[in-house]
């Protein structure tokens, strides 16, 4: 039983468990802070390739601004002619991209961030010239009532830029309900796909194909992944998984689209590749929640395999207040939390600790001289942070995961080749122990590694 009531200036919810549960009572609606998701079946907002598209192609060295929301649609940008069922509103605090580069004409990147504040140290997705490349993005939005554009986009090279938005985050109105005003729960990864393993559903994806996959499962064998249900619970009350998507070796370059499996699919693109790579990319993915039925389809272009490894949920809340699930969402001004060129690489085969959360600042492991907005404190379950890989001396991959899981698990982060300048949007599950460090990154090859938060989740505030 959900209970919603209004008080001045902010909602309280207050939840009902069981007979034999606790109550969980915490305070929401704050404009900015201990935000809810609601995903959306993936949708275009920028496409500066079409005519007229706000100007055309963003200039080297330039800035520009656009909306992250609209009370008709996003034509003036190139995107669609709907709203994308993103709320015109300033409630609207946060939006989850993807970003897409377009033949840049030099090495560079970009920096998202929203349109009220000074453009911080942080990339949002690096790439080389040429590039068609695409990184996933929480983006915070400027909400100041009346404002003309959302969110800037500051370039190195002069490119093309494509966003297509998969959800967004804001205060509740409706917490409890199915599919909106949704709570996340982090979980160490784990791989529920992987077509290179000779299953039932595996073997590669076709060029010009769509398959069905099942997003929570007892076992995910079936698909070639692993034989357990990656703490996902058996419910259609999953609205959402965070993932990171991986091709491997596509016969062309192209992109594959993940969607919701009782959607049409859409004009959008999960991630772009060229041919013989092993390119990954997070993403937010709204699930089919009909029961009896596969919950996301992924269409490609390209014959290639494909693997997905899961690193969390979206769901309506069962036990809000808990301190390791049922979390929302709070978003910060890009910030680096990590710079290892300032310091030591990270060796080839080897795994360091790093903190996720300070109550002074990051220095000590070569990020910003302040706390970068996050709370110091355990109750930070999760934070939202683009890693970038820098000059590997090997082709490989990094794993980032919880300081205190038993072992490295079988997931990919960030895969990379050598010499690359990389990035990668994760969801990364953090120690809450209150000992030793936050988080692990484990890497196949020595290279430098770059870490720029943007948000964090954790149990609402009292």
């Amino acid at each position: 039983m959900y209970k919603l009531f209004k008080q001045i200036g902010k909602i309280s919810a207050t939840i009902v468990l069981t007979a034999c549960s606790t109550l969980a009572s915490a305070q929401l609606g704050s404009l900015s802070t201990d935000l809810v998701y609601t995903p959306v079946t993936p949708c275009r907002i920028i496409d500066t390739r079409n005519a007229g598209a706000a100007s055309g192609i963003l200039a080297a060295g330039s800035t520009r601004g656009f909306v992250g929301w609209s009370s008709t649609n996003y034509a003036s940008q190139g995107g669609a002619t709907s709203n994308c069922n993103i709320p015109a509103n300033t409630d609207t605090a946060a939006i989850v991209v993807n970003f897409t580069v377009v033949s840049p004409s030099t090495a560079g990147f970009i920096t998202a961030y929203p349109s009220n504040v000074v453009q911080p140290l942080a990339a949002s997705l690096n790439f080389i010239a040429a590039d068609v490349k695409g990184n996933n993005a929480i983006l915070k939005l400027n909400q100041t009532t009346g404002a003309t554009t959302h969110l800037n986009i500051y370039t190195t090279s002069t490119t093309h830029l494509v966003a297509d938005v998969v959800g967004y985050y804001a205060r509740p109105v409706a917490l409890g309900a199915l599919s909106s005003d949704l709570v996340y729960t982090p979980v160490t990864p784990c791989r529920i796909m992987d077509t290179r393993n000779g299953a039932a559903n595996a073997g590669p994806l076709i060029a010009g194909s769509t398959r069905g996959f099942l997003g929570w499962n007892g076992s995910y064998t079936v698909q070639g992944g692993e034989n357990n249900d990656c703490n996902l619970p058996f419910s259609t009350d999953n609205a959402a998984l965070v993932l990171n998507f991986t091709v491997v070796s596509p016969g062309t370059a192209g992109f594959i689209t993940a969607y919701p499996s009782d959607a049409a699919k859409p004009l959008a693109a999960t991630l772009n590749f060229g041919a013989g790579e092993v390119k990954g990319n997070n993403a937010f993915l709204k699930l089919n929640q009909t029961a009896g039925q596969v919950d996301f389809n992924v269409y490609s272009t390209s014959n290639t395999h494909l693997v997905a490894d899961v690193v969390g949920y979206y769901a309506k809340p069962v036990a809000l207040g808990a301190s390791n699930k049922d979390l929302v969402y709070t978003p910060v001004t890009p910030c680096r939390i990590m710079d290892t060129r300032n310091g030591a690489a990270l060796a080839a085969n080897g795994q360091r600790g790093f903190y996720g959360w300070t109550s002074s600042n990051f220095l000590s492991q070569g990020g910003s001289n302040s706390t970068c907005g996050l709370p110091a404190t355990t109750d930070n379950a999760a934070i939202a942070v683009n890693f970038t890989i820098v000059n590997p001396l090997t082709g490989g991959y990094i794993t980032a995961y919880p300081a205190d899981a038993a072992t490295v698990p079988l997931a990919a982060t960030l895969n990379f080749n050598a010499g690359d300048v990389k990035g990668s949007n994760a969801i990364l599950k953090l120690n809450q122990s209150g000992s030793g460090f936050h988080f692990d990154v484990y890497t196949t090859s020595t290279a430098h590694l770059v870490a720029d938060v943007v948000g964090y989740y954790a149990k609402p505030k009292p």
